[in-house]
Formats: C-alpha cells, sequence, structure tokens
C-alpha cells in the first residue's frame, strides 16, 4: 500500500512540473512570435514612436544608410577579391624576372592555378534566369573579341580534345560552373604571361604540359589559360594543341629532373617548356 501511495504522489508532482515547463515553453513562444511581428512592423515604417528607438537603435533610415554602406563597401571588397580582367596587368610580380635571370637561362616555367570566377556551389532560387555574360552589360570590345575567336577556334579545332567537359562556360549562370567572366580572366592571364616568358622559352604547342583536377571548372580555366598563351604566336599548330591531363593525384609536383626525364622524353627541347598545374579549391 505505501509503494502505490508513494507513486500515486510521484505521479502528481511529475504532471504539475510538466504542466509548468509547457505553459513556460508556451509562453516563450507567444513572447517571440510578438517580439518578430513588432520588429517586422517597426522595420516597414508601420511604428513611429520614437520611444521605440532605444529598443532598437537606430531609426529605420539610419539603418538603412548602415546596411547599404556596408554592402557596399562588402560588394567593393568582394569584387577585388575576384579579381576583375581589366585588372589583371604585366609587372605584378613581386620579383623583376629580367634582373633575375640576367646572368642564366631560363629552362622551365611552372604555373599553379585556380579555375578563373565561378557559379555558386549551393542552390539559388531562378539561378537560370541569371545571367553570367559580363558582355551583355558592358562593352568591352578587346576582351569580346578575344573571348569570340576563342569560342570559335576550341570549338571547331579542338574537336579531338576530351568530349568529357565542355570547352567552353555557358551565358546562364550554372552550379559550380566556370562563367565567361572566369574564362576571360584566364585568357587575359595566359597572354599576358605569354608576353614575359614566350619569347625567353621560344615554346610551341608541343612545349606544353596541363594538368588539371577534373572538375570542369578547372578543365575550362587550363584550356583558356593555354590558349591565351599560346595564340600571340602565329605559329600555333592546333592539331599538336596540349591535350590537358585530368587527376585527383599529386604527380603532376615531381622534381623537374624527374619530369623531364620520364615524362616528357620525346621534347626537342627538354629544358624548355611550360607546365600548367591547376587545382581545385572550391
Amino acid at each position: 500500500m505505501k509503494t502505490l501511495e508513494v507513486m500515486r504522489v510521484m505521479a502528481v508532482v511529475t504532471a504539475f512540473h510538466t504542466k509548468r515547463l509547457l505553459s513556460a515553453f508556451i509562453a516563450l513562444i507567444l513572447v517571440f512570435i510578438a517580439l518578430t511581428f513588432v520588429t517586422f512592423q517597426y522595420m516597414n515604417g508601420n511604428i513611429e514612436d520614437k520611444s521605440m528607438a532605444p529598443v532598437f537603435g537606430h531609426s529605420r533610415s539610419q539603418t538603412w544608410d548602415v546596411f547599404e554602406k556596408s554592402s557596399s563597401s562588402r560588394i567593393s571588397r568582394i569584387q577585388t577579391y575576384c579579381n576583375p580582367f581589366t585588372s589583371i596587368a604585366l609587372n605584378e610580380e613581386l620579383f623583376n624576372i629580367s634582373a633575375v635571370i640576367s646572368d642564366l637561362r631560363l629552362s622551365q616555367v611552372s604555373v599553379v592555378i585556380r579555375h578563373g570566377d565561378r557559379g555558386p556551389l549551393r542552390a539559388v532560387r531562378n539561378l537560370s534566369s541569371i545571367s553570367c555574360d559580363p558582355f551583355n552589360a558592358y562593352k568591352w570590345t578587346h576582351f569580346h573579341s578575344l573571348f569570340k575567336s576563342y569560342f570559335i577556334e576550341t570549338k571547331d579545332k579542338l574537336k579531338y580534345l576530351s568530349k568529357t567537359y565542355a570547352k567552353s562556360p555557358k551565358s546562364r549562370c550554372e552550379l559550380g560552373g566556370l562563367t565567361k567572366y572566369g574564362c576571360v580572366q584566364h585568357l587575359t592571364l595566359g597572354s599576358l604571361l605569354s608576353q614575359i616568358y614566350g619569347n625567353q622559352l621560344n615554346i610551341s604547342s608541343s612545349h606544353v604540359k596541363v594538368y588539371s583536377t577534373p572538375y570542369t571548372r578547372t578543365y575550362q580555366s587550363a584550356l583558356a589559360f593555354v590558349y591565351g598563351f599560346l595564340r600571340p604566336k602565329s605559329t600555333i599548330d592546333f592539331n599538336k594543341f596540349p591535350h590537358i591531363i585530368t587527376t585527383f593525384g599529386t604527380y603532376f609536383c615531381m622534381p623537374f629532373h624527374v619530369m623531364t626525364r620520364d615524362v616528357l622524353p620525346s621534347m626537342t627541347l627538354k629544358n624548355s617548356f611550360l607546365t600548367l598545374n591547376i587545382m581545385e579549391n572550391n
């Protein structure tokens, strides 16, 4: 009997505390809903009571001004980080290459790059309706002609390259896809580096080795860079255009002497070539 009485008392106490906790939880939900509603009304200008200012801080107009300024500053930083192709220029290196090799002979250039501008990696509402074609909004005649020639020649003259990856990016934005903007970034970079190293190495298509991780955006970036690098030369041979080797591994990071001995035995200029390594980093 005593056991049953104890159990009955415990059940009553448990029910009492459960009821109190449930009431407190419901009260918190109601307070949250009320605060959310009041905040929304205030931010939309439906509440003009100045006594609310200490609660919400700045007035609606001040809040918007602060948001606008911070957004503008953030966008500016992001645009700089994204490396606009109009700002890519010569002589941005940390040292003067001519001074370094004045008494030496340049034998190899290895370029390690990241892919160019890409679409978002996560789903975005109505992404297909967003244009990633910079030439629709701006009149960059030189860059447009550069991309146009790249698009035509890679489509018509490089059909033998991998059919796994598209050679050129599309105008519409795609998840993780290289944009035309990103393509022009590497066309420009390749063209500028050709002005620095092209004559010193005296290389042709057969003297270029290209490695890329197996993603469309890295493959297209590598292709755009090599095209930009070789295009200034009138002797470009599209029949010998470098194949892009795709790999997850880091085999392309082998020492120079191993590469010249084992990987490139058929080169006529074994000590004068360019290797391009492009890796994925989101």
